[in-house]
């Protein structure tokens, strides 16, 4: 299984392109498929649990901040 991530340009949105142990790639137009806010609020969700149970870098990533 690969993952490839391409950033959208002037004439296509951006397109996550997916391939199997099946020798299938998939191309996923990110913009048809996913709500900004959506990303944001489940990468925030995300970022948050991690911390909570690595919490030595949440000690340096607030250290990062400032």
């Amino acid at each position: 299984m690969d993952v490839a991530f391409y950033p959208a340009t002037k004439t296509r949105g951006t397109l996550l392109a997916s391939a199997g142990l099946d020798d299938v790639v998939i191309l996923w137009q990110l913009d048809w498929l996913l709500d900004i806010n959506q990303i944001l609020h489940y990468g925030c969700i995300w970022v948050q649990d991690y911390l909570q149970t690595h919490p030595y870098q949440s000690v340096f990533v607030r250290w990062k901040k400032h």
